[in-house]
């Protein structure tokens, strides 16, 4: 037996309401009690959505429209949604709002997960906010090898809840709040009262649901598109991918080379600004491509040449690429090496300069710190670090933000002075 610290963990939302909150209220309260939360839902997310939730990250990336700011990003509304007007609307229109809502804002959170490569873990409708807010963070996880089919739940053997497979299991979760909005039967039912509903109601009519589900595919991919354009250096448009070829036809050939190569996603995404060199009117010759591919874990540069070529026409930005992708992407292995030696109870010099530099480099992921130079990407275990070393012993204050660095997958020393050299970047 071992005596291990406690902690409280205080977690602050404007509420707690899931999709099985509405499960919940539509068969044992029926439409009243249905339509009662739905008010209290709406009247929420109307004082959520009056304010800018966006503007913190996008006032350094490139201009984006009102409309795409409000609709992908949870900006503030240029017009009040439906949710404004929710306690004077009937119990049909509360219902339909509702679902409108949560069509609208999950299609634009899970398409933030996707585009940042962060993968829930366990989506049921009793982890799904009713706000269209990230919530019940317990085996999440964000991708390294850029993997569709990774699933962060060690439990989970069907990957039900994989990285690729957040946009369908998403809808899945709509449209059983759909049945829930609309008094359909649930699909599944464990609980006691299994066999018994509420008194009938007048619940939302099946066919104006469906209406609303149907936008699910066309927000999802606006949204997606126009969050990958803004880590591509692009001006964002949401135009997804068409006989036109446009942006959305250059994040699928992106997202298709990173899959098949099994390349490193935050390390690809950020060292592609390193490729696209402002007077560059051709692709990387072929060497300066295998370099890239080594320095993210790629094994193969094929189709690599056609996705720049077609992304250099668009014009991109690689300051804003930078602006878009964090240069430091933190794994969960070295969280779990510093939460180790959090716990020591007595730290040595070493310990703590390892903390504080893992503090200051986690406020500033974006840009350079003075005085940090990469460390060689070869050494990506934490615990070798301190393979022989007394943590408890005080010696020569040293810096360690460079070892540290490297253990935060930042950008390969040698490669990054290639690709740099090579390219003429600043």
């Amino acid at each position: 037996m071992s005596l291990k610290k406690p902690g409280i963990t205080l977690r602050a939302m404007p509420s707690f309401l899931r999709f099985g909150s509405a499960q919940l209220a539509a068969k044992r309260q029926g439409v009243p009690g249905l339509v009662r939360l739905a008010r209290y839902a709406l009247a929420v997310l109307a004082r959520m959505e009056s304010h800018d939730e966006a503007s913190s990250y996008l006032e350094r990336l490139r201009p984006l429209p009102d409309a795409l700011r409000q609709q992908c990003f949870f900006g503030r509304a240029v017009s009040p949604s439906c949710a404004e007007r929710a306690s004077e609307a009937t119990g049909q229109e509360v219902l339909r709002c509702l679902l409108e809502r949560m069509v609208h804002r999950t299609s634009a959170l899970v398409a933030a997960w996707m585009a940042v490569g962060f993968a829930h873990g366990v989506m049921n409708t009793d982890n799904l906010s009713l706000l269209g807010v990230t919530v019940d963070l317990n085996v999440y996880g964000f991708l390294s090898k850029y993997d569709p089919g990774w699933a962060p739940n060690h439990i989970d053997d069907t990957a039900r809840y994989a990285f690729g497979a957040q946009p369908e299991i998403a809808k899945w979760n709509l449209e059983r709040l759909s049945d829930a909005l609309t008094g359909t039967p649930f699909l599944v039912d464990r609980e006691p009262d299994a066999t018994s509903w509420a008194e009938p109601g007048e619940w939302l009519d099946l066919k104006r649901a469906q209406r609303e589900l149907q936008h699910f595919d066309e927000l999802f991919e606006r949204c997606y598109v126009v969050r990958m354009e803004l880590r591509l250096g692009l001006l964002a448009s949401g135009r997804p991918c068409g006989t036109d070829r446009g942006p959305g036809c250059v994040v699928k050939k992106w997202t298709t080379w990173l899959e098949q190569t099994g390349a490193d996603y935050p390390r690809a995404s950020r060292l592609l600004a390193e490729l696209l060199a402002p007077s560059a009117a051709r692709p990387p010759a072929e060497s300066l491509r295998e370099s890239f591919a080594e320095a993210v874990g790629a094994n193969s540069t094929a189709g690599l040449e056609e996705f720049l070529q077609e992304l250099q026409a668009l014009r991109p930005d690689p300051d804003a690429l930078r602006a878009a992708v964090p240069r430091l992407s933190l794994r969960s292995h070295v969280l779990m090496e510093a939460a180790k030696l959090v716990e020591l109870k007595k730290q040595g010099s070493k310990v703590r300069d390892f903390l504080r530099a893992l503090q200051q480099l986690l406020q500033h992921p974006f840009g350079e710190i003075e005085g940090i130079a990469a460390m060689s990407s070869v050494v990506d275990d934490p615990k070798a670090f301190w393979k022989g070393t007394d943590l408890t012993a005080e010696e020569t204050e040293v810096d360690l933000r460079p070892s540290l660095q490297g253990r935060l997958h930042a950008l390969p020393p040698e490669s990054l002075k290639q690709l740099r050299t090579s390219c003429g970047a600043q």
